[in-house]
């Protein structure tokens, strides 16, 4: 080996080293991000067995919480650098994420019907619960509110579909 690929090969580990220290203390940095690790606990207690389906369950969903932070994080930073509307259609899109991983494993499980209940719930919960926040919210501020009957007939719509879809 001459001195110039060794000199490269050291000049690589350093430069290797130094990137994997600054992620790992970009990465824990937070308190929050440390239930990361469970993702790979999880994978290591359903390959082996020592964990049951409630501990994998479990393990999992905590180490969804730091992904739902970030995406919610990176979300208000495009909102904030771009307009309202697409930081709002960004959250709503990626505010599901979750979600969705959850529906893909339980499909892939062959769980049909409890995806199709909690997907019924979360559009029963979406429209029936912040209509109904922001109902008590603003009345809270104002007597008198005025609805829209376009968005209003939308809401219905929606409601009557996810009911419809679920028998």
């Amino acid at each position: 080996m001459t001195s110039s690929s060794f000199s490269q090969c050291r000049m690589f580990c350093y430069e290797l080293r130094r990137e994997v220290w600054i992620s790992t203390e970009v990465l824990f940095r937070s308190k929050l991000n440390w239930l990361l690790l469970l993702g790979p606990v999880a994978l290591v207690g359903d390959a082996t067995g020592l964990l049951g389906e409630a501990g994998c369950f479990a393990c999992s969903g905590l180490a969804l919480i730091p992904c739902a932070e970030r995406l919610s994080f990176v979300t208000e930073q495009v909102a904030a650098h771009t307009n309202g509307t697409i930081g709002a259609l960004l959250n709503a899109t990626f505010g599901n994420a979750p979600e969705l991983l959850i529906s893909t494993a339980a499909l892939h499980s062959g769980f049909y019907r409890v995806v199709q209940l909690a997907m019924l719930g979360s559009m029963l919960t979406n429209l029936l619960f912040v209509f109904g926040v922001s109902c008590l919210v603003g009345g809270l501020r104002w007597q008198v509110q005025e609805l829209r009957i376009t968005s209003g007939n939308v809401s219905v719509l929606m409601l009557f579909v996810a009911t419809a879809g679920s028998l």
